[in-house]
Protein backbone atom coordinates (compact mmCIF):
# COMPACT_ATOMS: atom_id res chain seq x y z
CA UNK A 1 0.00 0.00 0.00
CA UNK A 2 2.84 2.40 0.89
CA UNK A 3 4.61 1.69 -2.41
CA UNK A 4 1.37 2.32 -4.22
CA UNK A 5 0.96 5.76 -2.60
CA UNK A 6 4.59 6.80 -2.85
CA UNK A 7 5.52 5.19 -6.16
CA UNK A 8 2.58 5.47 -8.57
CA UNK A 9 2.98 5.46 -12.30
CA UNK A 10 1.01 4.41 -15.41
CA UNK A 11 1.72 4.34 -19.10
CA UNK A 12 0.02 6.46 -21.72
CA UNK A 13 0.73 4.58 -24.93
CA UNK A 14 0.66 6.81 -28.02
CA UNK A 15 -0.76 5.57 -31.31
CA UNK A 16 2.58 6.46 -32.91
CA UNK A 17 4.57 4.28 -30.40
CA UNK A 18 5.79 1.20 -32.30
CA UNK A 19 9.26 0.39 -30.97
CA UNK A 20 9.31 1.74 -27.32
CA UNK A 21 8.50 -1.01 -24.86
CA UNK A 22 9.02 -2.14 -21.26
CA UNK A 23 9.02 1.37 -19.83
CA UNK A 24 9.59 1.31 -16.02
CA UNK A 25 10.99 3.12 -12.98
CA UNK A 26 13.93 1.02 -11.82
CA UNK A 27 15.00 3.11 -8.79
CA UNK A 28 13.90 6.24 -6.93
CA UNK A 29 14.54 8.38 -3.81
CA UNK A 30 13.15 11.61 -2.32
CA UNK A 31 14.94 13.76 -4.94
CA UNK A 32 15.82 11.39 -7.82
CA UNK A 33 14.04 9.05 -10.26
CA UNK A 34 15.74 6.39 -12.42
CA UNK A 35 13.90 5.42 -15.64
CA UNK A 36 14.63 2.57 -18.09
CA UNK A 37 13.03 1.31 -21.30
CA UNK A 38 13.60 -0.92 -24.32
CA UNK A 39 13.68 -0.07 -28.02
CA UNK A 40 12.72 -3.05 -30.22
CA UNK A 41 13.58 -1.48 -33.59
CA UNK A 42 17.06 -0.93 -35.06
CA UNK A 43 19.15 0.89 -32.51
CA UNK A 44 21.66 1.99 -35.20
CA UNK A 45 19.17 4.52 -36.53
CA UNK A 46 18.79 6.29 -33.14
CA UNK A 47 20.52 9.63 -32.84
CA UNK A 48 19.57 10.29 -29.14
CA UNK A 49 16.91 9.89 -26.50
CA UNK A 50 15.34 13.02 -24.96
CA UNK A 51 13.52 12.77 -21.63
CA UNK A 52 11.25 15.66 -20.63
CA UNK A 53 10.04 15.90 -17.02
CA UNK A 54 7.36 18.20 -15.52
CA UNK A 55 6.34 18.65 -11.86
CA UNK A 56 2.62 17.84 -11.55
CA UNK A 57 1.86 18.56 -7.84
CA UNK A 58 2.99 18.42 -4.22
CA UNK A 59 1.32 15.41 -2.70
CA UNK A 60 1.09 17.23 0.69
CA UNK A 61 -0.97 20.06 -0.79
CA UNK A 62 -4.66 19.46 -1.38
CA UNK A 63 -4.99 22.38 -3.79
CA UNK A 64 -2.90 20.78 -6.57
CA UNK A 65 -0.06 23.24 -6.16
CA UNK A 66 2.95 22.68 -8.46
CA UNK A 67 6.41 24.09 -9.18
CA UNK A 68 6.79 25.82 -12.52
CA UNK A 69 10.45 26.81 -12.20
CA UNK A 70 13.52 25.13 -13.62
CA UNK A 71 15.29 22.80 -12.76
CA UNK A 72 13.07 21.22 -10.06
CA UNK A 73 9.81 22.11 -11.80
CA UNK A 74 10.68 21.01 -15.35
CA UNK A 75 13.63 20.20 -17.61
CA UNK A 76 15.03 17.98 -20.41
CA UNK A 77 17.77 15.36 -20.27
CA UNK A 78 19.47 13.78 -23.35
CA UNK A 79 21.02 10.28 -23.21
CA UNK A 80 22.37 7.73 -25.72
CA UNK A 81 21.41 4.68 -23.69
CA UNK A 82 17.83 3.55 -22.87
CA UNK A 83 18.14 4.63 -19.23
CA UNK A 84 18.37 7.95 -17.33
CA UNK A 85 18.69 9.30 -13.75
CA UNK A 86 16.91 12.61 -13.13
CA UNK A 87 18.01 14.55 -10.02
CA UNK A 88 17.06 17.71 -8.04
CA UNK A 89 13.39 16.80 -7.79
CA UNK A 90 10.98 17.77 -5.00
CA UNK A 91 10.39 15.15 -2.26
CA UNK A 92 6.96 13.59 -2.03
CA UNK A 93 5.85 15.01 -5.41
CA UNK A 94 4.37 13.64 -8.64
CA UNK A 95 6.17 14.10 -11.98
CA UNK A 96 5.37 13.37 -15.64
CA UNK A 97 8.22 11.81 -17.72
CA UNK A 98 8.11 11.67 -21.54
CA UNK A 99 10.76 9.73 -23.53
CA UNK A 100 11.30 10.81 -27.16
CA UNK A 101 13.31 8.81 -29.70
CA UNK A 102 15.23 11.00 -32.16
CA UNK A 103 15.93 9.07 -35.44
CA UNK A 104 18.73 10.11 -37.74
CA UNK A 105 17.56 12.06 -40.79
CA UNK A 106 13.87 11.75 -39.94
CA UNK A 107 11.74 14.84 -39.71
CA UNK A 108 8.39 15.26 -38.02
CA UNK A 109 7.17 14.29 -34.60
CA UNK A 110 9.32 11.55 -33.06
CA UNK A 111 8.09 8.39 -31.43
CA UNK A 112 7.44 8.95 -27.67
CA UNK A 113 5.96 7.43 -24.54
CA UNK A 114 4.86 9.15 -21.25
CA UNK A 115 4.74 7.85 -17.69
CA UNK A 116 3.79 9.36 -14.28
CA UNK A 117 5.96 8.65 -11.22
CA UNK A 118 6.29 9.94 -7.64
CA UNK A 119 9.37 10.70 -5.56
CA UNK A 120 9.82 9.23 -2.07
CA UNK A 121 8.95 11.03 1.18
CA UNK A 122 11.52 12.92 3.31
CA UNK A 123 11.87 14.71 6.65
CA UNK A 124 9.51 17.67 7.15
CA UNK A 125 11.05 21.16 6.95
CA UNK A 126 8.20 22.97 8.70
CA UNK A 127 7.63 24.05 12.29
CA UNK A 128 4.66 24.99 14.42
CA UNK A 129 3.70 28.65 14.83
CA UNK A 130 3.50 30.66 18.09
CA UNK A 131 -0.02 30.85 19.39
CA UNK A 132 -1.91 34.08 19.91
CA UNK A 133 -3.57 32.56 22.99
CA UNK A 134 -1.91 33.11 26.36
CA UNK A 135 -2.17 30.25 28.83
CA UNK A 136 0.38 31.54 31.31
CA UNK A 137 -2.40 32.06 33.87
CA UNK A 138 -2.37 28.28 34.28
CA UNK A 139 1.27 28.26 35.40
CA UNK A 140 2.05 27.40 39.01
CA UNK A 141 5.21 27.07 41.10
CA UNK A 142 5.62 23.48 39.83
CA UNK A 143 3.84 23.52 36.44
CA UNK A 144 4.24 25.27 33.07
CA UNK A 145 1.80 25.35 30.15
CA UNK A 146 3.10 25.63 26.57
CA UNK A 147 0.80 26.11 23.58
CA UNK A 148 1.24 26.72 19.83
CA UNK A 149 -0.54 26.74 16.47
CA UNK A 150 -0.11 24.05 13.75
CA UNK A 151 1.99 24.81 10.67
CA UNK A 152 0.21 26.81 7.98
CA UNK A 153 -0.88 24.46 5.20
CA UNK A 154 -1.73 27.34 2.89
CA UNK A 155 1.89 28.56 2.80
CA UNK A 156 3.99 25.64 4.05
CA UNK A 157 2.46 22.45 2.67
CA UNK A 158 5.17 22.29 -0.05
CA UNK A 159 7.72 21.82 2.80
CA UNK A 160 5.93 18.94 4.49
CA UNK A 161 7.84 16.50 2.26
CA UNK A 162 5.72 13.68 3.68
CA UNK A 163 2.57 12.92 5.59
CA UNK A 164 2.96 14.60 9.01
CA UNK A 165 3.14 12.13 11.83
CA UNK A 166 3.30 13.79 15.29
CA UNK A 167 4.79 16.52 17.48
CA UNK A 168 7.92 15.76 19.47
CA UNK A 169 8.89 18.09 22.32
CA UNK A 170 11.90 18.47 24.63
CA UNK A 171 12.01 20.39 27.95
CA UNK A 172 15.38 21.49 29.41
CA UNK A 173 16.09 23.38 32.66
CA UNK A 174 18.20 26.52 32.11
CA UNK A 175 18.65 27.89 35.65
CA UNK A 176 21.89 27.18 37.48
CA UNK A 177 20.26 24.69 39.86
CA UNK A 178 17.97 22.80 37.38
CA UNK A 179 20.17 22.23 34.33
CA UNK A 180 20.05 18.48 34.83
CA UNK A 181 16.32 18.42 34.23
CA UNK A 182 15.36 16.99 30.80
CA UNK A 183 12.12 15.58 29.47
CA UNK A 184 11.14 14.32 25.99
CA UNK A 185 7.77 13.08 24.71
CA UNK A 186 5.46 13.13 21.67
CA UNK A 187 1.94 14.37 20.97
CA UNK A 188 -0.67 13.82 18.30
CA UNK A 189 -0.33 16.15 15.33
CA UNK A 190 -3.70 17.60 16.23
CA UNK A 191 -2.61 18.70 19.74
CA UNK A 192 -1.66 22.35 20.36
CA UNK A 193 -1.05 22.45 24.16
CA UNK A 194 0.94 20.55 26.77
CA UNK A 195 1.32 20.87 30.57
CA UNK A 196 4.67 20.03 32.19
CA UNK A 197 4.48 19.10 35.90
CA UNK A 198 7.02 18.33 38.61
CA UNK A 199 9.13 21.47 38.10
CA UNK A 200 11.03 23.57 40.65
CA UNK A 201 9.65 26.94 41.83
CA UNK A 202 10.98 30.17 40.37
CA UNK A 203 13.02 28.32 37.71
CA UNK A 204 13.52 28.81 33.96
CA UNK A 205 12.79 26.14 31.36
CA UNK A 206 13.28 25.85 27.58
CA UNK A 207 10.66 24.15 25.38
CA UNK A 208 11.54 22.90 21.84
CA UNK A 209 8.81 21.53 19.54
CA UNK A 210 9.63 19.41 16.44
CA UNK A 211 7.38 17.97 13.70
CA UNK A 212 8.01 14.39 12.53
CA UNK A 213 6.70 12.31 9.61
CA UNK A 214 4.87 9.02 9.89
CA UNK A 215 8.20 7.27 10.42
CA UNK A 216 8.98 9.47 13.47
CA UNK A 217 11.79 11.24 11.61
CA UNK A 218 12.32 14.95 12.25
CA UNK A 219 14.89 17.66 11.52
CA UNK A 220 16.79 18.69 14.69
CA UNK A 221 17.48 22.14 13.20
CA UNK A 222 13.83 23.00 12.54
CA UNK A 223 11.78 23.65 15.69
CA UNK A 224 9.61 26.11 17.60
CA UNK A 225 11.34 27.59 20.67
CA UNK A 226 9.35 28.64 23.76
CA UNK A 227 10.53 29.68 27.23
CA UNK A 228 8.80 29.69 30.61
CA UNK A 229 9.39 30.35 34.31
CA UNK A 230 7.52 28.76 37.18
CA UNK A 231 5.93 30.99 39.82
CA UNK A 232 7.35 31.81 43.24
CA UNK A 233 6.49 29.78 46.29
CA UNK A 234 6.94 29.98 50.04
CA UNK A 235 10.67 30.64 50.63
CA UNK A 236 13.11 28.71 52.75
CA UNK A 237 14.55 30.28 55.94
CA UNK A 238 17.96 31.99 55.64
CA UNK A 239 21.21 30.23 56.51
CA UNK A 240 24.76 30.98 57.74
CA UNK A 241 23.62 33.27 60.54
CA UNK A 242 26.29 35.07 62.57
CA UNK A 243 25.71 37.54 65.45
CA UNK A 244 28.45 39.31 67.40
CA UNK A 245 28.77 42.44 69.54
CA UNK A 246 29.97 45.53 67.72
CA UNK A 247 29.95 48.80 69.67
CA UNK A 248 28.41 49.72 73.00
CA UNK A 249 24.84 48.42 73.13
CA UNK A 250 24.86 46.99 69.58
CA UNK A 251 24.83 43.56 67.92
CA UNK A 252 26.06 43.01 64.38
CA UNK A 253 23.87 40.39 62.61
CA UNK A 254 24.40 38.85 59.14
CA UNK A 255 22.95 35.96 57.07
CA UNK A 256 22.52 34.62 53.53
CA UNK A 257 19.41 33.49 51.61
CA UNK A 258 19.16 29.79 50.96
CA UNK A 259 19.66 28.66 47.36
CA UNK A 260 17.94 27.89 45.16
CA UNK A 261 15.69 30.78 45.98
CA UNK A 262 12.00 30.10 45.46
CA UNK A 263 11.10 33.60 44.40
CA UNK A 264 12.13 37.23 44.36
CA UNK A 265 12.84 38.29 47.94
CA UNK A 266 10.90 41.35 49.06
CA UNK A 267 12.28 41.72 52.62
CA UNK A 268 13.45 39.97 55.79
CA UNK A 269 12.08 40.09 59.33
CA UNK A 270 14.48 39.98 62.32
CA UNK A 271 13.28 39.38 65.88
CA UNK A 272 15.20 39.51 69.17
CA UNK A 273 14.68 38.53 72.81
CA UNK A 274 16.62 38.01 76.01
CA UNK A 275 18.17 34.57 76.00
CA UNK A 276 16.70 33.78 79.40
CA UNK A 277 13.33 35.33 78.55
CA UNK A 278 10.29 33.80 76.88
CA UNK A 279 8.73 36.72 74.97
CA UNK A 280 10.23 38.31 71.91
CA UNK A 281 11.02 41.94 72.56
CA UNK A 282 10.95 43.44 69.11
CA UNK A 283 11.10 42.72 65.36
CA UNK A 284 12.41 44.81 62.47
CA UNK A 285 12.01 44.58 58.68
CA UNK A 286 15.19 44.60 56.57
CA UNK A 287 15.32 45.41 52.85
CA UNK A 288 17.93 43.15 51.17
CA UNK A 289 19.05 46.07 49.00
CA UNK A 290 19.67 48.37 52.01
CA UNK A 291 21.91 46.08 54.03
CA UNK A 292 25.30 47.48 55.09
CA UNK A 293 28.02 44.85 55.46
CA UNK A 294 31.61 45.29 56.47
CA UNK A 295 34.13 45.45 53.67
CA UNK A 296 35.64 42.07 54.52
CA UNK A 297 32.24 40.32 54.64
CA UNK A 298 30.67 41.38 51.33
CA UNK A 299 30.38 38.13 49.39
CA UNK A 300 27.56 36.47 47.50
CA UNK A 301 24.18 37.76 48.66
CA UNK A 302 25.09 38.37 52.29
CA UNK A 303 22.66 40.60 54.19
CA UNK A 304 23.82 42.54 57.26
CA UNK A 305 21.97 44.50 59.92
CA UNK A 306 22.98 46.19 63.21
CA UNK A 307 20.67 46.18 66.25
CA UNK A 308 21.34 49.13 68.55
CA UNK A 309 20.19 50.63 71.89
CA UNK A 310 20.50 47.29 73.65
CA UNK A 311 21.26 46.66 77.30
CA UNK A 312 24.34 44.66 78.26
CA UNK A 313 22.54 41.31 78.24
CA UNK A 314 22.64 38.01 76.36
CA UNK A 315 20.25 37.97 73.38
CA UNK A 316 18.76 35.42 70.98
CA UNK A 317 18.02 36.36 67.35
CA UNK A 318 16.10 34.80 64.43
CA UNK A 319 15.22 35.88 60.87
CA UNK A 320 12.75 34.81 58.16
CA UNK A 321 12.22 35.58 54.45
CA UNK A 322 9.32 37.09 52.47
CA UNK A 323 8.94 36.61 48.68
CA UNK A 324 7.18 38.91 46.22
CA UNK A 325 3.55 37.92 45.47
CA UNK A 326 3.65 35.18 48.11
CA UNK A 327 1.54 35.62 51.23
CA UNK A 328 3.32 33.17 53.50
CA UNK A 329 6.86 33.85 54.74
CA UNK A 330 9.43 31.20 55.41
CA UNK A 331 9.80 29.48 58.76
CA UNK A 332 12.03 31.18 61.31
CA UNK A 333 15.70 30.40 60.98
CA UNK A 334 17.81 28.67 63.58
CA UNK A 335 18.42 30.85 66.64
CA UNK A 336 21.79 32.52 67.22
CA UNK A 337 23.03 34.11 70.44
CA UNK A 338 25.14 37.15 71.20
CA UNK A 339 25.88 39.65 73.97
CA UNK A 340 25.55 43.44 73.86
CA UNK A 341 28.52 45.25 75.44
CA UNK A 342 28.25 47.64 78.35
CA UNK A 343 31.26 49.76 77.41
CA UNK A 344 32.81 50.37 74.09
CA UNK A 345 35.92 48.27 73.97
CA UNK A 346 37.58 46.47 71.14
CA UNK A 347 36.22 43.01 70.58
CA UNK A 348 38.07 40.38 68.73
CA UNK A 349 36.10 37.68 67.03
CA UNK A 350 37.38 34.48 65.50
CA UNK A 351 38.25 36.31 62.31
CA UNK A 352 40.53 38.79 64.13
CA UNK A 353 42.09 36.05 66.24
CA UNK A 354 42.98 34.11 63.12
CA UNK A 355 44.55 37.20 61.54
CA UNK A 356 46.64 38.00 64.64
CA UNK A 357 47.72 34.35 64.98
CA UNK A 358 48.73 34.23 61.34
CA UNK A 359 50.76 37.43 61.61
CA UNK A 360 52.47 36.18 64.78
CA UNK A 361 53.45 32.92 63.10
CA UNK A 362 54.72 34.84 60.07
CA UNK A 363 56.87 37.13 62.23
CA UNK A 364 58.25 34.13 64.12
CA UNK A 365 59.17 32.33 60.92
CA UNK A 366 60.86 35.42 59.44
CA UNK A 367 62.80 36.03 62.68
CA UNK A 368 63.97 32.41 62.78
CA UNK A 369 65.17 32.61 59.18
CA UNK A 370 67.06 35.87 59.80
CA UNK A 371 68.71 34.52 62.99
CA UNK A 372 69.72 31.33 61.20
CA UNK A 373 71.23 33.33 58.34
CA UNK A 374 73.09 35.57 60.83
CA UNK A 375 74.54 32.60 62.72
CA UNK A 376 75.50 30.92 59.48
CA UNK A 377 77.29 34.08 58.33
CA UNK A 378 79.14 34.37 61.65
CA UNK A 379 80.14 30.73 61.49
CA UNK A 380 81.47 31.09 57.96
CA UNK A 381 83.43 34.25 58.85
CA UNK A 382 84.99 32.58 61.91
CA UNK A 383 85.93 29.55 59.82
CA UNK A 384 87.60 31.78 57.24
CA UNK A 385 89.60 33.55 59.94
CA UNK A 386 90.77 30.26 61.35
CA UNK A 387 91.69 28.93 57.92
CA UNK A 388 93.46 32.06 56.70
CA UNK A 389 95.09 33.18 59.99
CA UNK A 390 98.01 30.81 59.48
CA UNK A 391 98.77 32.24 56.06
CA UNK A 392 97.52 35.80 56.17
CA UNK A 393 99.17 37.19 59.29
CA UNK A 394 102.58 38.89 58.85
CA UNK A 395 105.79 37.20 59.91
CA UNK A 396 107.57 38.94 62.82
CA UNK A 397 111.36 38.70 62.69
CA UNK A 398 113.63 38.92 65.67
CA UNK A 399 117.43 38.80 66.00
CA UNK A 400 117.44 35.17 66.98
CA UNK A 401 114.06 33.63 65.97
CA UNK A 402 111.00 33.98 63.71
CA UNK A 403 107.46 34.22 65.10
CA UNK A 404 104.44 33.36 62.95
CA UNK A 405 101.23 34.42 64.69
CA UNK A 406 98.93 31.51 65.33
CA UNK A 407 101.63 28.87 64.96
CA UNK A 408 102.57 26.43 67.65
CA UNK A 409 105.63 27.65 69.60
CA UNK A 410 108.74 25.49 69.19
CA UNK A 411 112.05 25.35 70.96
CA UNK A 412 113.33 28.42 69.12
CA UNK A 413 110.05 30.37 69.30
CA UNK A 414 108.82 32.81 71.85
CA UNK A 415 105.50 32.42 73.59
CA UNK A 416 102.86 35.05 72.94
CA UNK A 417 102.76 35.71 76.68
CA UNK A 418 106.58 36.42 76.85
CA UNK A 419 107.49 40.12 76.98
CA UNK A 420 109.10 41.77 73.97
CA UNK A 421 112.86 42.52 74.12
CA UNK A 422 113.79 45.99 75.39
CA UNK A 423 114.01 48.84 72.91
CA UNK A 424 117.67 49.86 72.31
CA UNK A 425 118.70 53.36 73.35
CA UNK A 426 119.85 55.86 70.73
CA UNK A 427 123.48 55.81 71.90
CA UNK A 428 123.88 52.09 71.34
CA UNK A 429 121.33 51.52 68.55
CA UNK A 430 124.11 50.66 66.14
CA UNK A 431 126.25 48.76 68.61
CA UNK A 432 125.40 45.38 67.07
CA UNK A 433 125.95 46.58 63.52
CA UNK A 434 129.76 46.26 63.53
CA UNK A 435 130.54 44.93 60.07
CA UNK A 436 132.11 41.51 59.89
CA UNK A 437 135.71 41.53 58.70
CA UNK A 438 136.62 39.06 56.05
CA UNK A 439 139.95 38.16 54.56
CA UNK A 440 140.87 40.16 51.50
CA UNK A 441 141.50 37.01 49.57
CA UNK A 442 137.80 36.24 49.68
CA UNK A 443 137.10 39.32 47.57
CA UNK A 444 137.71 39.52 43.88
CA UNK A 445 139.66 42.42 42.54
CA UNK A 446 137.89 44.42 39.87
CA UNK A 447 138.97 44.41 36.24
CA UNK A 448 141.11 47.57 35.78
CA UNK A 449 139.65 48.01 32.29
CA UNK A 450 136.22 48.58 33.77
CA UNK A 451 137.27 50.97 36.55
CA UNK A 452 136.38 54.58 35.92
CA UNK A 453 139.56 55.96 37.53
CA UNK A 454 142.56 54.79 39.49
CA UNK A 455 141.42 56.90 42.42
CA UNK A 456 138.50 54.57 42.98
CA UNK A 457 140.94 51.82 43.94
CA UNK A 458 142.78 51.58 47.19
CA UNK A 459 146.39 50.47 47.75
CA UNK A 460 145.47 46.81 47.42
CA UNK A 461 143.66 47.27 44.14
CA UNK A 462 140.18 46.97 45.63
CA UNK A 463 137.31 49.42 45.04
CA UNK A 464 137.10 52.17 47.52
CA UNK A 465 133.62 52.54 49.13
CA UNK A 466 131.65 55.41 47.64
CA UNK A 467 129.36 56.79 50.33
CA UNK A 468 127.87 59.34 47.98
CA UNK A 469 125.72 56.59 46.58
CA UNK A 470 123.90 56.24 49.89
CA UNK A 471 120.90 58.48 50.51
CA UNK A 472 121.30 60.45 53.71
CA UNK A 473 118.45 61.94 55.70
CA UNK A 474 118.06 65.68 55.81
CA UNK A 475 118.18 66.49 59.49
CA UNK A 476 118.73 70.22 59.30
CA UNK A 477 115.24 70.96 60.58
CA UNK A 478 114.99 68.12 63.03
CA UNK A 479 115.58 68.18 66.72
CA UNK A 480 119.12 66.94 67.37
CA UNK A 481 118.12 65.65 70.79
CA UNK A 482 115.29 63.38 69.52
CA UNK A 483 116.63 62.53 66.05
CA UNK A 484 118.73 59.39 65.67
CA UNK A 485 122.47 59.94 64.98
CA UNK A 486 123.80 59.70 61.47
CA UNK A 487 125.40 56.47 60.35
CA UNK A 488 129.14 57.09 60.34
CA UNK A 489 131.24 56.07 57.34
CA UNK A 490 132.66 52.61 57.71
CA UNK A 491 135.52 51.08 55.81
CA UNK A 492 134.52 47.69 54.58
CA UNK A 493 138.15 46.69 54.52
CA UNK A 494 139.26 47.72 57.99
CA UNK A 495 135.87 47.60 59.81
CA UNK A 496 136.79 50.85 61.63
CA UNK A 497 134.24 53.55 62.38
Amino acid sequence: MRDTLIFLFYFLVQVRSKCLDEFSVSNYSSTTVSLSWEYSCSADDIETYKVDYVHKNYKSCSDGRRDKSKPSGFGTVEVLEPRVVIQNLHPYSEYSFEVRVIIKGRNGRPESKTVLASTDYSIPKVKAQPSSLDYSYKNTDTKLVFNWSPPLESTQCNLYYSELGSFLYQVQGTSEWNRRYFKEDSLEISETLVEIDGLEPYSDYLFLLFISNTENEYDEDVYLRLEGRTLSSEPDPPERLVAEPSDEGTIYFRWRPRNPKKGEISHYEVRIKLTEGKDWLDSVLVDPNDSLCRDDEVYGETVCHTLSDLKPENYTLQVRTYNVKVDSPSAWSLAVHSQALDVAEPQFGLYHILIISGLSILVLVISSVLIAKYLETRRKKGFDRVQTAEYSRPIIKSNSYIIRPGSTPGTNSRSVQDPLPPIPQPENIYADLTPKLEEEDNYLKPNPARVDSVESLDEGGYLRPNFNRFQRLDTTCSDPETSPPLIPPVSYRSGNN
